[in-house]
């Protein structure tokens, strides 16, 4: 199985100097007054240019920032702060002095590790100065180091909900991911499905531009026998009246190929009016049956709505822990160790700081709502969430059996009808070829050569049709499986 992570790469990277290439190629081809595409080059250009993709892209990449940001309880925290303080105040008593003045000085670390540990240090400067004569020491530096940690033991223990919050965003932007590959794939098979529909209605027009020589070979050879009295006036008119409506069929046929051709650009947000012609056609040749077993296993392997059922799953398992231990009180170890040092000179003071002059703190917090209400919803609700997410899981996995058993016999159909059609549009060729020989013996009329070509014309169109259906069978088939961006990674 292809990742998920490698498609996406692909589509942002490879697309991109791919389409360089594809530039390069389109401009020489464009000088000689046309586009030429492959389904491949359409399947190209539309991972770069379709700007449904270009939304989806998007929408990973401003999920992706969600990991960061839960992330940041682990982040290093500077603090640092500095003081000028002078006191004048009036004093109840002399000793104090009549004005002292401090200059403070702070700066401190503190981090959260993964194991609900936080740990910090700190390095603070206090001077003061004061105009008392009973000051000790005066002025005075009194420089300090501290260290400090806390674990948490209940709520929160050793981390888990940290780490929880953290994997569940994970799982998130893994949901997101999918969801917009599965954007990415609906645009990918509409620009394919766009493709066989020029190239059906190219191929409408060659079937009518064929039945048009037809219909003019006719009337001209009627046009010689009125001439030597051999047919009626009767057989001249409906061999002319047959002329003009292939001639209608005709233009209307061009009209819709070059719809056609601008509905395929717009979906590829090219410029309009582009000549294009296709590299490929409707032919089906090497073409197969579609396996039942093979397609649900490529579901299986692939299908985005399922791996996203199975993380809803593994996410509600996370929460399940995370409220498990939301019932737990909050219990926290806590301890200090500081140090410090005293002098008139800012340099002796700082000498002065040695492990005799020491603090040191050691206690345990302890906090629990007595009813603690709201922590027994939430753990209970987490565990209806899963249980449902897993009976959202076997949903899934019925709705896949569904849908690849209904696309699988689609494309089967769809590949039988074609091969009668085929069979159809011979006998009807054949039919009309016997006919003309007929005629050409004086044994057959216009009205009969004008109602066989009608027959073919009809045959020919119904197994183009037929062609593009068996097309579309196998991008729907594709499309179920989710198996078009991995084929299209595989066509670069």
């Amino acid at each position: 199985m292809i990742n998920k992570y490698l498609i996406i790469l692909f589509l942002l990277i490879f697309g991109t100097s791919c389409m360089f290439l594809y530039t390069l190629e389109a401009q020489e081809e464009l000088r000689d007054g046309g586009l030429r595409l492959s389904l491949v080059d359409v399947t190209k250009i539309a991972l770069r240019n379709n700007i449904d993709i270009k939304i989806a892209r998007f929408d990973t990449l401003i999920k992706e920032q969600d990991l960061d940001d839960s992330k940041s309880i682990f982040d290093t925290v500077l603090d640092s702060s500095i003081g000028y303080e002078v006191d004048s105040r009036k004093r109840a008593s002399t000793l104090s002095g009549t004005k002292t003045t401090t200059t403070d000085f702070d700066l401190g670390l503190e981090k959260k590790l993964e194991t609900g540990t936080t740990v910090g240090a700190d390095f603070s400067v206090g001077r003061d100065t004061s105009d008392s004569a009973f000051a000790a020491v005066n002025p005075s530096y009194e420089p300090e180091v501290g260290f400090s940690i806390k674990q948490e033991f209940g709520r929160n223990f050793f981390g888990i909900t940290d780490r929880g919050e953290v994997a569940i965003t994970r799982l998130d932007i893994e949901n997101v991911t999918e969801k917009s590959l599965d954007a990415i794939e609906d645009s990918i098979a509409s620009a394919q499905k766009a493709y066989w529909e020029v190239a059906l209605a190219k191929e409408r027009r060659k079937i009518k531009e064929d039945m048009l020589k037809r219909a003019q070979d006719l009337l001209k050879a009627n046009e010689g026998r009125f001439d030597m009295g051999s047919v009626e006036e009767t057989d001249l008119l409906a061999s002319k009246a047959n002329a003009e409506q292939r001639k209608s069929d005709l233009l209307v046929a061009e009209d819709e190929a070059k719809s056609k051709v601008e509905e395929l650009l717009l979906i590829l947000n090219l410029e309009a009016g582009i000549p294009l012609t296709l590299k490929d056609d409707l032919d089906i040749e090497g073409s197969g049956r579609a396996d039942l077993k093979l397609s649900m296993n490529n579901a299986i392997e692939s299908r985005r709505d399922y791996k996203r059922s199975k993380n809803e799953i593994e996410s509600n398992k996370i929460k399940i822990k995370m409220k498990r231990t939301d019932l737990w009180p909050q219990l926290d170890l806590e301890g200090t160790l500081a140090v410090n040092g005293l002098d008139e000179k800012y340099n002796d003071s700082l000498k002065d700081v040695t492990r005799d002059n020491y603090k040191y703190y050691i206690g345990i917090n302890v906090s629990m709502p007595l009813e603690n209400r709201e922590a027994r919803s939430a753990y209970e609700k987490a565990k209806l969430e899963k249980a449902k997410a897993i009976v959202s899981l076997q949903q899934v996995e019925r709705k896949i059996l569904t849908d690849i058993d209904k696309r699988v016999r689609a494309v089967n159909v769809a590949l039988n009808v074609l091969e009668h059609q085929m069979l159809v549009e011979g006998y009807q060729s054949n039919k009309l070829d016997e006919e003309m020989q007929k005629y050409n013996r004086g044994r057959s009329d216009t009205d009969t050569l004008v109602r066989f070509q009608e027959h073919l014309l009809t045959a020919q169109l119904a197994t183009a049709q037929a062609a593009l259906g068996y097309k579309t069978a196998i991008i729907d088939l594709a499309a179920t499986e989710d198996t078009l961006l991995q084929k299209a990674e595989g066509a670069r």
